[in-house]
């Protein structure tokens, strides 16, 4: 099986830990229950692989799509993120294959978290995860086997490196969950703050042309656009009276 080796290895782990004494957290379960458990926990963890990104970003576009109307009537939650979603999204997340969708979202979506932290966090497990790359690719040339640019210390511009990451692959996932959950806006704020400064790295340390660094800067200030709109929206709808039945915890 050379599906997600790293996260099957992940749940292997997971498993043999907890079969040891002094950390036998399941011993205690009924058989059914701990085969449930044990699903969830392995489709979780499975989904953290990022090869999956790209259809984990489609499943929540197209529930956003198919459920536009129900999302939208609760954006007011940005400017009051006490309050829940009304009934009929409460039931939406309930449902079997949707709780799944966000189970393996969620996980993920924590997996890739230093992006969406402050600057200063954000460049330290950046780097750190860099560095985690190229140890591997050196392994990997002390054995022979071709070395991904990515690992490739000769060749790797972190800050370029790290642009790329987060701005196709971390941040279209950041965006869908957003339109769904109007509470990581947050998110999506420290996101774009980060993109803006690690292209001010690479602008320092590999000296692009004005062209090159004017196109990645280009598509920071879209995705901040997008985010404004979406936002004003929230704020639009957030003035509106909504009665007090629509929320579930005035059922």
């Amino acid at each position: 099986n050379d599906r997600s080796p790293l996260e099957n290895m992940h749940c292997a782990r997971l498993f043999e830990i907890t079969s040891k004494p002094g950390a036998l957290l399941f011993t205690k379960m009924e058989p059914a229950k701990y085969r449930v458990l044990r699903e969830v926990v392995i489709d979780a963890i499975l989904g953290t692989d990022s090869q999956r990104a790209p259809m984990m970003v489609k499943e929540l576009e197209m529930a956003f799509e198919m459920k536009q109307d129900l999302f939208d009537s609760f954006l007011d939650q940005l400017e009051h993120p006490e309050r829940l979603p009304p009934v009929e999204a409460v039931e939406f997340f309930c449902a079997k294959e949707n709780s799944k969708m966000l189970r393996r979202f969620f996980v993920h979506f924590c997996d890739q978290s230093n992006s969406f932290k402050d600057w200063k966090l954000c460049q330290f497990w950046g780097n750190a995860l860099l560095e985690e790359c190229m140890l591997q690719g050196e392994q990997e040339a002390e054995l022979g086997l071709p070395v991904n640019m990515l690992f490739d210390r000769s060749k790797l511009c972190r800050p370029k490196a790290m642009l790329g990451i987060m701005e196709f692959c971390i941040a279209p996932l950041c965006i869908a969950a957003r339109n769904i959950f109007p509470t990581l806006n947050l998110c999506e704020d420290h996101l774009l703050d980060n993109l803006a400064k690690w292209a001010r790295e690479w602008e320092s340390e590999a000296k692009p042309t004005d062209a090159e660094f004017r196109a990645v800067q280009d598509r920071i200030d879209d995705k901040k656009r997008l985010q404004k709109e979406r936002v004003d929206k929230m704020r639009r709808w957030a003035e509106k009276f909504r009665p007090k039945e629509a929320w579930a915890s005035e059922r």
